[in-house]
């Protein structure tokens, strides 16, 4: 069996044989949800943005490999996901105004990524992290990549013009929906509860959720997939407190998905707290999760803050 280094510089020299006008680089992808090996495929010639171009994951193929599959199969593998990943991208496509429909934003807890975010453009709010990103419309849905340091550097604008420019087109491509909970929700909550074995007081924590059950609304956007970011879409929880006529929102993180808004809400946050970090473990995949603490929303001064 090969080695790591051995197996990815491989996968390296076949790619540049069945694309010979290519060239392949290794490199560390680090996204939101996990970090990974890559082979990213770029032009001999210049012209191309490598932080866009095909991403091949080498740890994914490296598993299939250790699990049995012989190299040939694994070449193949590795040159049909190179022709399926994202659209190649030219430099003259990182135009700003080019761009402009393809940015989102999305959220993160910024000290679980904190060395991701090191060498990214960013924006902190409270404990999260506003985090930017080219989307692409592929056959299967859209593909993603972050923008870091040097891809900022290289479209040529401010942090301030990519933060514009990003909520803009995450506003129009995928508008906010607030939605009320629906009551299997709370009961799936009821029944990880009575399942669990925490040491929480089990009891007490089944009478809150239960207390809860209508008066719980999910703030997400059109795709359900990082939804969790249109609370800071401009004017979103001020819309929100005005459709619920609430002078204050309590908002749990449930996932990066979406958040859960309680309006004016006068039960003790440690108790809420304690119901986010019992999602997060017990119902939410540990690359979804954002958050366990709680926030607040106040209408009157349309300040968001963390409560605990």
């Amino acid at each position: 069996m090969m080695k790591y280094k051995d197996f990815s510089d491989s996968i390296a020299t076949e790619l540049r044989r069945r694309f010979p006008g290519k060239n392949a680089i290794t490199r560390r992808i680090d996204k939101l949800d996990r970090s990974y090996s890559a082979i990213i495929l770029v032009d001999k010639e210049p012209g191309i943005a490598p932080a866009a171009t095909p991403c091949i994951d080498v740890d994914y193929l490296y598993n299939c490999y250790m699990s049995g599959r012989k190299m040939s199969e694994i070449f193949d593998m590795a040159a049909e996901l190179a022709m399926k990943r994202l659209p190649e991208v030219t430099n003259e496509s990182f135009d700003l105004s080019k761009l402009s429909d393809n940015l989102v934003i999305r959220l993160c807890d910024a000290a679980s990524r904190k060395s991701m975010l090191d060498n990214a453009p960013h924006r902190i709010i409270e404990d999260l992290a506003i985090t930017y990103h080219i989307f692409l419309h592929g056959d299967n849905g859209y593909y993603t990549t972050m923008i870091d340091n040097k891809l900022l550097e290289h479209i040529g604008v401010s942090e301030e013009e990519l933060h514009k420019a990003a909520v803009e087109s995450s506003v129009k491509e995928f508008p906010a929906r607030l939605v009320p909970m629906h009551e299997l929700v709370v009961d799936g909550l009821l029944r990880s509860v009575e399942e669990s074995e925490c040491t929480m007081e089990n009891d007490n924590l089944m009478e809150i959720i239960s207390s809860l059950q209508n008066r719980l609304y999910v703030l997400t956007n059109s795709a359900n997939l990082q939804g969790a970011s249109a609370m800071f879409y401009p004017g979103q929880l001020d819309t929100v407190a005005s459709l619920l006529g609430a002078e204050k929102l309590t908002i749990l993180p449930s996932s990066k998905n979406e958040v859960i808004i309680i309006p004016d809400s006068t039960d003790d946050m440690d108790h809420l707290k304690s119901i986010v970090s019992h999602m997060n473990s017990a119902e939410v995949a540990p690359d979804e999760r954002l958050s366990d603490s709680v926030y607040c929303f106040d209408a009157a001064s349309s300040e968001f803050y963390k409560a605990v």
